[in-house]
Parts: structure tokens; C-alpha cells; sequence
């Protein structure tokens, strides 16, 4: 977040500040099953283990809009991590009716997933783990 360098400190930094520390407490409800967890890291973490789904991965390939409409679409349905697997494949053709909230207050779509996922890439040391990672291709050969 950037903060105005020529404020005299006043509320608009607390406000920030504040902002930032509300986010870190949401609660991150599963799309899958009841679990809710206090972080994305959390989130991503429980998704992958529990349900075998790579949540950046699988939007990473997804316009904004399109991830928008898969996780309401999800919840709407109540699908299953097996169930879910399918849903990217047709994301745009979803209604637009899938852009509008499921879930009152879902922090899932408060999460810039292309941030994510670019800091996820950034923090490898291997360029051919981000290279793969956002491949669709599973044959693809490492650079290394």
C-alpha cells in the first residue's frame, strides 16, 4: 500500500494501517467443505492437501473476472474439490449472474490472485518452477 509520504501522520496512515489489519483477520471459507481458515496462505495450504486442488495454479490461468465468477459459481453449487477440477475449463462461458457475491463478505474475492501468483514465481529460485506452474502443457521438460 502506498502512503502519502507528505501527511502529518494523521488518520489517513492509521487508516491504512488499519485497513491492512483488517484484511489479515478474515476469515478464507473453504470452497470445498466447512473449514474456515484465517489466512490466504492458509487457504491455499488446506485446498492443496485436504482436496488436492493448486488454487494459484488453477487461477493463475483466469482473467479477474473469470476467477470472480468460478468461486461464486463454486460456492452456488457446492461442488466438490473433484467437482471443481472441471469448472476453469468453462469459466467464461459462466453467466454474469456468477459475478455477484454467493457468500455475504467472501474474503476469497477480496484476494488479488495475480499478485499471488507473480510473488509465488518471484520467491522461486527456479525460473522453470514458474514457467511450469502456469504451463498447461504437464509435459513440458524443466529448463534445468
Amino acid at each position: 500500500m502506498l502512503m502519502n509520504s507528505c501527511s502529518s501522520g494523521d488518520s489517513s496512515d492509521e487508516d491504512g494501517y488499519i485497513d491492512e489489519e483488517e484484511e489479515e483477520h478474515q476469515n478464507f471459507a473453504c470452497l470445498f467443505c466447512e473449514e474456515t481458515l484465517k489466512s490466504p496462505n492458509d487457504f491455499f495450504e488446506h485446498a492443496s492437501s485436504l482436496h488436492s486442488v493448486k488454487i494459484l495454479h488453477v487461477f493463475s490461468k483466469l482473467s479477474f473476472y473469470d476467477i470472480v465468477k468460478v468461486i461464486n459459481y463454486t460456492r452456488a453449487l457446492k461442488m466438490s474439490a473433484e467437482e471443481f477440477k472441471s469448472v476453469p475449463d468453462i469459466a467464461s462461458s459462466l453467466s454474469d449472474e456468477y459475478l455477484k457475491p454467493t457468500m455475504a463478505d467472501d474474503a476469497l474475492l477480496m484476494i488479488d490472485f495475480e499478485e499471488l501468483s507473480q510473488n509465488n514465481c518471484a520467491s522461486n529460485s527456479s525460473i522453470s518452477a514458474c514457467q511450469n506452474e502456469s504451463s498447461h502443457d504437464s509435459s513440458r521438460t524443466s529448463l534445468l
